[in-house]
């Protein structure tokens, strides 16, 4: 990242200075008045030297501000016409000014579309050092699932053994302001040049730049398709259940395997749309989600009435440049022998610049058993 975005990145993160903020209870100490101190002097944030506690530097961060800070660093304008996106995040609600930011987010595909954005919930230190560490380290901190720790306690660690912050375990105490400043100010301090994406952890990933060329299978048809940097495309893994296979009526039936692929930079999927396909569309209420190796990765989504389901990645779904994932699709039937099921599928939120393909499943017939 050149020094432009990277300056441009380091504004929007202690933009927070002039925000609006929670009240906290604990008291900042010297070290964060000289990191507030150290951001003012380098052109960061407003400079209150003269009167430290104009920092503010006890006070919390809530997701609604972070939205805020990330929409400017996604160099995304406010929108500027409501529609709803989340119920708890409105013209009104909880204030008048977060929607343009939060929905810009959301439609740009850098959060996930859920039911609700928590606007005035509390970013906790655990989250806060993620953001720091993303931002100031990039694809160097990655969470590994194998080493059977949490993320908190993998990201902690990272940033203490990079002198980010001081080793702490109250993972999920309330950040801030001067909490912030000083985990920001120590990262500036490491000497690294690329800001990176202060989502990756916390709302979603920015997007590559450079773009290339690749040809992609999908459903057994090649095509030529062109992935830029950042981007990422579903397909049907070919070795899915062919047309007619029968599967039992009633259990957690594997319907499919599905491969997400990066382009030439990693990218976060978040959320999967499915719809239920044919003439016979499972119940209202049934269960899908995506699993590897037996591990649930994504919720257990719900088919609506319209026969739409959508499923998030909790964390997200990363895959690395040029490399592919892939998934296996669940469906939980409940239903009676005879019918034939089928599902078509697309990416809705990820931190690519684009969510390429779609897949659709084999026609599946249920037969007259179970599976425990």
């Amino acid at each position: 990242m050149n020094l432009f975005k990277k300056t441009t990145a380091a504004i929007a993160l202690v933009t927070l200075v002039s925000g609006i903020f929670s009240t906290g209870v604990s008291a900042y100490s010297t070290s964060e008045v000289e990191a507030a101190n150290a951001l003012a002097e380098a052109n960061i944030i407003v400079n209150h030297s003269s009167n430290s506690a104009a920092y503010n530097l006890d006070q919390n961060v809530l997701r609604q501000e972070i939205a805020a800070v990330a929409r400017g660093i996604a160099g995304l304008d406010k929108e500027t016409t409501y529609a709803p996106v989340f119920s708890d995040v409105t013209e009104t609600t909880p204030n008048t000014w977060a929607w343009s930011s939060v929905n810009a987010l959301a439609n740009a595909g850098l959060v996930a579309k859920n039911a609700e954005f928590r606007p005035e919930a509390n970013i906790s230190k655990a989250e806060a050092v993620g953001m720091v560490v993303k931002a100031a380290f990039g694809s160097e901190y990655a969470f590994d699932a194998t080493l059977g720790t949490s993320w908190q306690e993998q990201v902690v660690a990272f940033a203490v053994a990079n002198g980010v912050v001081s080793s702490f375990t109250n993972y999920d105490t309330a950040a801030t302001r001067g909490f912030v400043f000083e985990a920001g100010s120590n990262a500036m301090a490491s000497g690294q040049d690329d800001m990176g994406n202060i989502l990756d952890e916390l709302l979603g990933g920015l997007t590559g730049d450079d773009t290339t060329t690749t040809d992609t299978t999908n459903t057994g048809t090649t095509t030529d398709t062109t992935v830029k940097a950042g981007d990422v495309e579903v397909s049907l893994n070919p070795m899915s259940a062919a047309n007619g296979t029968q599967i039992p009526g009633t259990g957690s039936i594997l319907f499919a395997k599905v491969d997400f692929t990066a382009g030439s930079a990693d990218v976060s999927v978040d959320t999967v749309e499915l719809n239920s396909l044919g003439l016979a569309a499972v119940p209202t209420g049934t269960k899908v989600w995506f699993e590897k190796n037996g591990k649930r990765l994504s919720g257990k989504a719900s088919f609506s009435s319209e026969r739409l389901a959508v499923t998030s990645f909790a964390p997200a779904l990363v895959v690395k440049a040029g490399s592919t994932e892939t998934l296996d699709l669940y469906v939980e039937l409940a239903t009676v022998s005879g019918n034939d099921f089928q599902f078509s599928g697309k990416i809705t939120a990820s931190s690519a610049n684009n969510n390429n393909g779609s897949f659709v499943t084999s026609t599946l017939r249920t037969a007259n058993y179970a599976v425990a």
